[in-house]
């Protein structure tokens, strides 16, 4: 029993359009990364100077608490003082910690990202072609596997224009296997996110 071609032929039509939004979403991470860039820099950069300021804080409140001789209300205030600019110094930390550790990171490392890239547009080519052709087993109507076939060129040539837009250093084998579990994950989450 073959399906009805025409349904078919919609739901190939479809398979083209997601590879090619998702591409879409692959090359629009690289081509936005100067801007993410100079947001994480300054992020870091505001962080800097928060700890800075938390630091002196801190470093005042403890010299202050030092000095507090005798008088216990005095002491206690000292001591609320202090906890608090410890308090602060400490999410000052934390907050310069993670914008130095996510500008360290690969995800403004413009080689990797067209790595993922890269390897978005391998993924979706292997699981558009897979999903044509198992839709082009579903009916021997000529008319859809004419248009099968077109979808499989429109998949093979928006691929092949991802791959061949963002060229990339050599990767080690384990940046590869890294890249490809990334670009894996980020393709889960576009076909499992709502449409627009």
């Amino acid at each position: 029993m073959t399906e009805d071609p025409i349904t078919l032929a919609a739901k190939a039509t479809k398979v083209l359009g997601d590879c090619e939004t998702f591409l879409e979403v692959a090359a629009k991470s690289v081509r936005t990364l100067p801007a993410e860039r100079k947001e994480a820099l300054e992020r870091r950069t505001f962080a800097e100077e928060q700890h800075q300021r938390a630091w002196k804080q801190y470093d005042r409140a403890r010299k202050k608490f030092r000095l507090l001789r005798g008088d216990d209300v005095a002491k206690r205030l000292g001591k609320r003082q202090l906890d608090i600019a410890k308090e602060e110094f400490g999410r000052a930390r934390d907050q310069l910690d993670r914008t130095t550790s996510f500008v360290a990171s690969d995800s403004l490392d413009t080689e990797y990202r067209k790595a993922v890239a890269r390897q978005i547009a391998g993924l979706l080519h292997e699981d558009s072609l897979k999903e044509l052709d198992e839709i082009a087993t579903r009916s021997d109507d000529p008319e859809l596997q004419m248009t099968v076939d077109e979808c499989k060129e429109g998949v093979n040539r928006a691929t092949r224009y991802v791959i061949k837009m963002f060229p990339g250093r050599d990767f080690s084998l384990a940046e590869v296997r890294k890249a490809r579990t990334e670009a894996r994950e980020i393709l889960d989450r576009l076909k499992n996110s709502p449409v627009d």
